[in-house]
């Protein structure tokens, strides 16, 4: 047993390491560093140590030192746990955007019915005047939003649940201002909530959005993070916490671990060199939790968790600020599919199978007409330019037609603005070959067979204009898994079939996430966790992404 294996094991060990020097150890450190310099963080110093020395991704690193350890290639300003919690300010902006954007609402639209001199007043009640309504209603607004937890921890800065909450909130208004006109018989300008309403959710909507570019980049910084213990056996530690390092937008960083086994390492090293320390055994969950001011506990799901230390934990953490958080095995399933059903004392999950049928497929079929009739109308003019560029270069046929595989692995003609040269199909195999990559996908770097106009029109997405049409002939969707090609299906493993029981899609996860810099077995995974967890207002944000990245001219080549 090493020294500080025993250190830890014995009633006098030193100390975990205290709020105050996880901060001061976090801040002093990363800025003595060079941007880009390897480092390691310990608690307590300063100190600096070139990396590599620890063992290969992957594995168990050697005991070294107590304190908790950080070992980031690349390191980015890291600030300490402790301190206001990321949530308290953020919800302080979001109440402040949405009062600006309902108050703008209902100002310009009241400006708007009424006019300047704002002296109308309510059929049914003519001691209230228009103005005054417009500010109940405002009012209601935001207390529609608070009841619905639009201000909650849990619903703030990730997902499509904050965006959700917000349409929930304006249904209800709707909602609670028809039964007031009907139990009051109140005549409120319906001219005046045709304009207020559309309008003041469109700035709900666009308030938080921003507010969320702005979080992301601050995650993306090493800022505005949820510290957290992560608790659990060797193997699921380490595979969770490099799950949650991937993903930095989501808000969660893991400040230590806390492993079951009784030989667990003193330290636990990610795939992408960081290092944790762990800190004991489940049993000294409390005392960490204490010294180190972290506020929030995970808890991996795992067949050896013990049932009595969860309740046991969770009836320790009532009544204090600190967030317990469970993991689930179920992967890339999340959303209005997961359902809670208690039964005595164990809850029970049920999960909807993911088929868009009934209310869901209209709901969507809905959506893509109405996004593929105003985008055909709004695109009109440059589908006309479009065609003549492509017609003048070479006299070759405008629109390039193939074969691929739609629901339940029905093919179909998919159509698109030709941007290669005629008979470019039949040198393919030469370029694969020095594209091993990209395997069936058939996205090529640098493809010698596209066109100068067709490098146009692909850097700015327009070739994919033609499959509006598709989407009206109800061959694909305006958003879905891309459409494979019939040899692509062939090569999916048996657990990317699912993608197969959606109509494929103009757009998708896959061309908002990172676009085309996925190779084939990659971009996969963004498509299989769209079909499972679809959602009509998940479709509307990967819309607006697509409008984004499109004209940022960040589009696939």
């Amino acid at each position: 047993m090493s020294p500080e294996t025993e250190a830890r094991s014995a009633p006098e060990a030193a100390p975990h390491p205290t709020a105050e020097a996880l901060a001061r150890a976090a801040s002093g450190a990363s800025s003595q560093l060079a941007p880009g310099a390897a480092h390691t963080l310990v608690p307590g110093t300063a100190r600096q140590e070139p990396a590599g020395a620890g063992p290969p991704a992957g594995d168990v690193a050697p005991a070294h030192r107590p304190g908790l350890v950080r070992d980031i290639a690349e390191p980015a300003p890291v600030h300490g746990p402790l301190g206001t919690p990321w949530w308290v300010p953020y919800r302080a902006a979001a109440l402040l955007c949405d009062l600006l954007a309902v108050g703008a609402a209902m100002g310009v639209a009241t400006g708007l019915r009424f006019g300047r001199a704002n002296t109308a007043t309510v059929v049914g009640a003519p001691w209230l005047s228009c103005p005054a309504i417009s500010a109940f209603i405002g009012l209601a607004w935001i207390a529609a939003l608070a009841v619905r937890r639009a201000y909650s921890r849990h619903h703030l800065g990730f997902g499509d649940v904050e965006y959700r909450v917000v349409a929930n909130a304006t249904f209800v208004l709707l909602g609670g201002l028809s039964l007031a006109a009907v139990v009051f018989q109140l005549d409120v300008a319906r001219g005046f909530l045709a304009l207020a309403l559309p309008l003041g959710f469109g700035l709900l909507i666009l308030g938080r959005w921003l507010l969320r570019q702005v979080l992301v980049r601050r995650r993306a910084a090493g800022t505005m993070m949820e510290h957290a213990l992560l608790i659990g056996s060797t193997p699921t530690v380490t595979w969770t916490a490099g799950h949650i390092a991937r993903i930095p937008a989501a808000g969660y960083r893991v400040a230590a671990v806390l492993c079951a086994e009784p030989d667990a390492p003193d330290q636990i090293q990610l795939m992408d060199g960081t290092v944790l320390r762990n800190l004991g055994s489940w049993e000294g969950t409390q005392e960490v939790l204490d010294e180190t001011g972290l506020r929030t506990v995970i808890v991996a799901d795992d067949a050896d968790t013990d049932r009595q230390f969860l309740r046991s934990l969770s009836l320790q953490l009532e009544g204090s600020d600190v967030r317990l958080v469970l993991t689930s095995r179920l992967t890339d399933v999340v959303g209005p599919r997961i359902h809670w059903r208690p039964v005595a004392d164990l809850p029970l999950t049920t999960v909807d199978a993911p088929r868009l049928t009934g209310a869901k497929y209209v709901l969507k079929r809905g959506f893509d007409l109405v996004v593929a009739v105003l985008g055909g109308l709004l695109c009109s003019p440059l589908l006309v330019l479009a065609a003549l560029a492509v017609k003048l270069q070479d006299g070759g046929p405008v629109l390039y037609r193939q074969q691929r595989v739609g629901i339940d692995g029905a093919a179909f003609t998919m159509y698109k603005f030709r941007s290669m040269r005629v008979g470019a199909e039949v040198e393919v195999t030469g370029l694969r070959a020095d594209n091993q990559g990209h395997g069936s996908l058939l996205t090529l770097h640098n493809d010698p067979r596209v066109t100068p106009v067709g490098r146009v029109l692909r850097s700015w997405s327009v070739d994919e204009l033609p499959q509006l049409l598709n989407v009206l002939r109800g061959d694909m969707a305006v958003v879905g898994p891309r459409p494979q090609l019939a040899s692509g299906v062939a090569q999916l493993p048996e657990n990317h079939q699912p993608r197969l029981t959606v109509k494929p899609g103009i757009t998708g996860p896959w061309q908002v996430s990172e676009r085309s810099s996925f190779f084939a077995d990659e971009s996969v995974c963004p498509d299989l966790a769209y079909v499972e967890n679809w959602s009509l207002v998940g479709d509307a944000i990967i819309v607006l992404k697509t409008v984004r990245a499109v004209l940022t001219r960040d589009a696939a080549y």
